[in-house]
């Protein structure tokens, strides 16, 4: 089968005894993120459909009912994608920077015929969720959405500016990352930015925290054109200082 699986867990746990509050809101927050996920992973958002802007205005919207002013909330257009920011004021007691908090909305391409369950609706069995971008990255997406609208309800007051910038296109023009990252002056003052598109935690069957994992860099490439001139030859009598003397191309690597 062909897909993406991630297993989720939607409340946390803690150390000790919760309240029925405490308790009431994690099963809310989970509810609402499975809403969320669901939805997002509906929403076909690979490349030359013009889907993704759906995505970010669901998002938007979500944002909004949750309490968050339509000004600190923004659907940026860019071609036939859309980038997502959505800014949780904080009251400045830190002193410090904003923190970015970052994924991206779009997916991979998916053919049903490739897939043993519909790549665009959210399935599951007794341990994982199933769909096309189920990980990479609308699970990221929504847990950032969905604790954004917790926190929010619980009335929640950081002590410096939390953003989320969400891009339309990482899996192909990379346009709305480039824009984010250039013309966005407000973004590039933050301190730091948290990518959920890396890393990543897993819990055991019964619950508990096993790892989590920080991806501190990125790969990267490199392509390298090279053109060799010497007076050359032909394979069926090669000589030394031929670059092809064994009548294949010369490979290199380099970075």
């Amino acid at each position: 089968m062909k897909s993406t699986t991630i297993l989720v867990a939607t409340t946390f746990l803690f150390a000790g005894s919760i309240s029925a509050q405490e308790t009431e809101m994690s099963s809310m927050h989970a509810r609402k993120a499975l809403e969320i996920y669901s939805h997002i992973i509906s929403i076909e958002s690979s490349k030359n459909l013009g889907n993704v802007p759906q995505v970010a205005n669901y998002l938007a919207n979500q944002l909004i009912t949750a309490g968050f002013p339509a000004e600190d909330v923004e659907v940026v257009p860019l071609g036939e994608t859309a980038a997502l920011i959505a800014k949780y004021r904080g009251d400045g007691s830190s002193g410090k920077a904003p923190i970015l908090l970052l994924g991206h909305m779009d997916v991979v391409e998916a053919l049903a015929k490739d897939w043993a369950r519909p790549p665009f609706e959210l399935t599951q069995d007794e341990t994982y969720f199933y769909g096309r971008g189920s990980i990479d990255n609308k699970y990221g997406v929504t847990q950032l959405t969905a604790t954004f609208i917790r926190l929010k309800k619980e009335g929640f007051v950081p002590n410096r500016d939390l953003i989320i910038a969400f891009s339309g296109d990482e899996e192909s023009g990379m346009l709305t990352t480039r824009m984010l990252a250039n013309e966005r002056e407000d973004l590039a003052t933050a301190e730091f930015a948290l990518n959920s598109d890396a890393g990543g935690g897993r819990l055991s069957a019964d619950g508990k925290p096993v790892v989590y994992l920080v991806q501190a860099a990125e790969k990267t490439f490199v392509t390298w054109e090279i053109t060799i001139r010497n007076p050359g030859g032909h394979s069926s009598r090669p000589r030394p200082d031929n670059a092809k003397a064994d009548n294949k191309p010369a490979f290199f690597k380099g970075s």
